[in-house]
């Protein structure tokens, strides 16, 4: 997500142009059109598979469809090649991923989150790198140990208590995370699931708390609107994307905020995930520098509109916002909420907030965008079902095993 500054945008030169790439990711991703435009100064096209649901989009001024990755770049470069475009922003780390495969490019090169000399494209990339960054920038984060093996992570995490949590330095939404209780299921997990060679092995201390999201709108070290959600259901059995959340108000993750924008000089709409102890203390836990996150997109129960917000950023007019809360309420998100329905319940998977929840409100999908949502509703509850049945049958497949050997 690079804010790209050009000469001839000013204050009073609205809509600008903006430029979102899709590539794997939907969920609630599918109402940034809406959240950008809404306000008038923005203008929004989009590019994405040829059959990403996001093509419905009423908000889309402009759609173009790619087949393969190598027709993605073609037809993403011959997009900002035209110069029309003020900003390129990335919904979710796949699309990241391919941007930064090819950033060597020239057309592409002032789009990129960071300067193309900048070190936070391996720190915001690799957990590990993330973690021992923020800790020399005296943000606080869980204790940690790294490894390349499981023998060597044994030897280093000497005295550690269990549970704990074992991460991969690659992986994002609940992808390579586990909660271990034994050397033994470290052993298993990692049998289950080998990391590649390049990945590093990451055992960090379990603080059972409330776990939750800092979101900035940000340019050279200046953020222009921020805020934080505790995450109070989330899929992948608690450890993945945010089904429901909530405002908090907190001037210290403000403060991580401002420093990791400073330090950074990331440009764009980011953020960093934070878990916070029961005796209070915030730690930061994993970073989602240069992309956008899908529960951007309730800012305006905040009262941040995220049109405005980002196009001061872009003009570089306006003062900065500290956190605006102004919505108690238990926030759902859809469609991650419906696959919510079909997931398994576990006991991880069990509220934890801060204090007692008051009321409760669903974002469906932006305005106007009734189409997009019952396509995109449709399509998430033929893949759950899908997975359900499957599921049922290999259950029922092994009853019948059993029965018949018994």
């Amino acid at each position: 997500m690079r804010l790209f500054r050009n000469p001839q945008y000013s204050a009073t030169s609205a809509p600008l142009k903006v430029l979102l790439l899709f590539r794997q990711s939907s969920s609630s991703f599918t109402a940034y059109p809406w959240a950008l435009a809404q306000s008038g100064k923005l203008l929004v096209d989009t590019v994405a598979r040829y059959d990403h649901v996001i093509k419905h989009s009423a908000w889309s001024n402009e759609h173009y469809a790619f087949e393969d990755d190598e027709n993605c770049i073609t037809i993403l470069k011959g997009r900002l090649a035209t110069q029309e475009y003020a900003a390129l922003y990335c919904m979710g780390a796949p699309a990241l991923d391919i941007l930064l495969e090819h950033r060597g490019d020239p057309i592409l090169r002032p789009y990129l989150p960071y300067s193309h000399e900048s070190e936070m494209f391996e720190i915001s990339e690799d957990k590990q790198l993330f973690q021992e960054w923020c800790h020399s920038l005296d943000i606080p984060i869980p204790q940690s140990c790294y490894a390349q093996s499981a023998s060597k992570l044994f030897l280093r995490s000497d005295g550690f208590r269990y549970p704990s949590v074992l991460k991969f330095s690659k992986g994002y939404g609940g992808q390579e995370v586990f909660v271990v209780h034994s050397k033994q299921e470290i052993e298993d997990t990692l049998a289950a699931h080998p990391p590649s060679a390049e990945t590093s092995l990451i055992l960090q201390d379990y603080i059972d708390g409330v776990v939750g999201t800092t979101l900035f709108v940000a340019n050279k070290g200046k953020i222009y609107g921020c805020f934080s959600l505790e995450k109070v259901r989330r899929l992948c059995e608690g450890l993945g994307p945010t089904v429901a959340c909530r405002f908090i108000d907190s001037q210290e993750l403000s403060q991580f905020a401002a420093k990791i924008a400073m330090k950074s000089l990331v440009s764009g709409i980011t953020g960093f995930d934070w878990v916070q102890s029961r005796e209070g203390q915030y730690y930061v836990i994993d970073p989602h520098l240069g992309r956008a996150t899908p529960n951007v997109i309730i800012s305006h129960f905040a009262g941040i509109d995220l049109g405005d917000v980002t196009h001061a950023s872009l003009v570089e007019v306006g003062r900065s916002q500290n956190e605006i809360v102004s919505n108690q309420k238990t926030i759902w998100l859809m469609p991650q909420a419906l696959e919510y329905l079909f997931e398994p319940k576990t006991s991880a998977q069990a509220p934890q907030v801060s204090s007692p929840q008051v009321g409760m409100a669903v974002f469906w999908c932006g305005r106007n965008e009734s189409k997009l949502f019952i396509l995109q509703a449709a399509e998430c509850i033929y893949s759950q079902m899908r997975i359900t049945f499957g599921r049922w049958r290999r259950q029922l497949t092994g009853y019948i095993s059993r029965w018949f050997k018994g």
